[in-house]
């Protein structure tokens, strides 16, 4: 029964994984609701199965965005702005690793960041601006290190990688199709470095990952990946100033409950 339960669960946390992460409205804020109802143990393994769960979501961009990446003639342009907007993400991302996870996890702080995005994207979608870029291969090097300096918010919990990219494409005035885009493969690829970086550090540090807790986390990772290629091919066509008004309210609600929950209740 316990074998079962276990593959549900990561079946679960993948599905979640998988509709939250390429919407705003901060995937890490699910997982911690879901881990304080149904949790994972130990905890070493939940921090190594969460880097499981958001690989597969990053390659579900990677797979839907391939002809992006790899097969257009703007190969060259195309990957020098994603690595230059990917650039203080990952180094951030290492360097705050610790810091990000024992202060900025609280769940307080988890919470008010989902209330404050929140407001931004009612306020976003309230506001349109008039685009200077109608694409990110428009955006010279400062301008995607730029963008990559304001994504990298994403990295604390409560916020989203896509918010934070359309953020960083409202900053440059960038067009929100082509803001889209780019925080969706900016995302994608700096999750990817930035977990290989945390698994290298669980095997330095020898944690004993057994068969069936790798299965769980691959198992985990394959429901991420399924699930956000039907997300992000809806939020495609469906990605507009309405959309993200109610993601808005959901974040807000979304807050408001947490702190209910954890300090009320």
């Amino acid at each position: 029964m316990s074998f079962l339960l276990d593959v549900l669960k990561s079946i679960v946390f993948g599905c979640v994984q998988g509709i939250s992460a390429w919407l705003p409205i901060s995937s890490r804020a699910h997982l911690i609701l879901l881990q304080s109802l149904w949790p994972i143990m130990p905890e070493w393994y939940y921090r190594m199965f969460l880097v499981f769960v958001s690989t597969g979501s990053a390659f579900a961009i990677l797979v839907l965005f391939y002809r992006q990446l790899f097969l257009k003639r703007s190969f060259f342009r195309v990957w020098k702005s994603i690595v230059l907007a990917s650039l203080p993400i990952v180094g951030f991302g290492m360097l705050l690793s610790y810091w990000i996870e024992s202060v900025m996890s609280a769940k307080f702080v988890v919470a008010i960041l989902l209330i404050a995005y929140g407001i931004i994207l009612i306020g976003y979608a309230k506001h349109p601006v008039r685009a200077k870029y109608h694409s990110f291969h428009e955006l010279g090097a400062n301008e995607a290190v730029q963008f990559g300096l304001v994504q990298s918010l994403a990295l604390f919990p409560g916020t989203s990688w896509l918010a934070s990219g359309l953020l960083g494409g409202r900053f440059l005035k960038l067009e929100r199709k082509a803001s889209l885009l780019f925080s969706y493969l900016v995302s994608a690829c700096s999750i990817v470095a930035l977990n290989l970086f945390q698994f290298s550090m669980f095997f330095k540090d020898g944690y004993p990952l057994s068969f069936f807790q790798g299965f769980c986390g691959v198992l985990s990772a394959v429901c991420s990946f399924v699930v956000g290629i039907f997300i992000v091919r809806w939020w495609m066509r469906a990605f507009g100033e309405q959309s993200l008004r109610w993601a808005g309210f959901y974040r807000i609600a979304l807050g408001l409950f947490m702190i209910v929950f954890f300090y009320i209740f």
